[in-house]
């Protein structure tokens, strides 16, 4: 009951209860919530008029005051993002932006802009980053939050992906696996990307990386299932090869033009004789023939 009713004394008087106090409580919350939205939408539409205009400053001006009336206000917060950008305040843009992917992952427009200046902002100590390696190359408890992975992990992953070495282009493919799992679906193409460039170095190298052949077995699983298929079949020929020639101690040059390898293998030494074939690179699939002379 809101109201009682009280016929005790020569008067009739009215006594509020607990519970209409509280929804008289909750009638104001909702109605000063309402104007604050209200007021947030408002500075959000002259925001964009002055950025707009190309009048900067003002905009700042509003978007920080749209945030004011509504903490939670997402779209106040990526275009005062892009404002802090044309003023030159990158940092402070690039916090805005990961401030909106914290609470919307999947927000395309925020990680665009994210992503952009990700690798250039972010700097790790030499402490962080081998945490991190650690993390993902020896098969350590991976545990990070959202907000590590958007400040720290995934950024330092994009600045491994524009290096070409195969340890970095390996690092970044796994963080961005992760990533894709347990951080944002967005980061899937890059994931690819990585794998793809991991795999590439690999072809063109002359070193025997991995050591050994179990783990070259290992990682080129590894890369086959992140890579796609189409991706994987146009490779595959120079795949073969690249092990054809780890597996023959040749050059990549030389294991292209070789169409069939011959091993004499005595208690004194090991001979090898090669026949070469006229074919270009890539037109047949190496092989290795094994015969016992009498």
């Amino acid at each position: 009951m809101l109201l009682k009713k009280d016929d005790s004394g020569a008067r009739t008087r009215w006594k509020i209860g607990a519970g209409g106090i509280l929804l008289t409580l909750v009638i104001l919350f909702l109605g000063f919530n309402l104007f604050a939205q209200e007021q947030a939408q408002e500075f959000y539409r002259n925001g964009y008029i002055y950025f707009s205009q190309g009048q900067f400053e003002r905009a700042l001006e509003m978007y920080q005051a749209a945030l004011e009336a509504d903490p939670e206000f997402l779209e106040a917060a990526y275009w005062l993002g892009k404002t802090y950008e044309q003023l030159g305040d990158l940092r402070s843009a690039f916090e805005q932006w990961t401030w909106v992917l914290l609470a919307q992952p999947a927000n395309q427009d925020a990680f665009s802009k994210w992503r952009e200046y990700a690798a250039s902002l972010v700097r790790l100590s030499d402490q962080e980053e081998e945490r991190i390696r650690q993390k993902f190359l020896e098969g350590a408890d991976i545990a990070f939050t959202a907000q590590e992975a958007w400040n720290k992990v995934l950024p330092y992953a994009f600045s491994l992906l524009n290096r070409s070495d195969l340890n970095s282009l390996l690092l970044a493919g796994r963080i961005f696996s992760w990533g894709r799992e347990r951080v944002s679906y967005l980061l899937a193409p890059y994931q690819r990307l990585a794998y793809q460039r991991a795999l590439d170095t690999w072809l063109v190298s002359e070193e025997s990386y991995p050591a050994d052949s179990f783990s070259t077995y290992q990682f080129l699983q590894e890369v086959q299932e992140m890579v796609g298929e189409d991706f994987w079949q146009e490779k595959e020929p120079a795949v073969r090869n690249k092990l054809f020639a780890q597996q023959a101690g040749v050059s990549l040059e030389e294991a292209s033009n070789i169409e069939k390898l011959e091993f004499t293998i005595s208690p004194e030494t090991v001979t090898k004789e090669t026949t070469q074939s006229g074919l270009l690179p890539g037109q047949r699939t190496p092989q290795f023939y094994l015969e016992e002379e009498e």
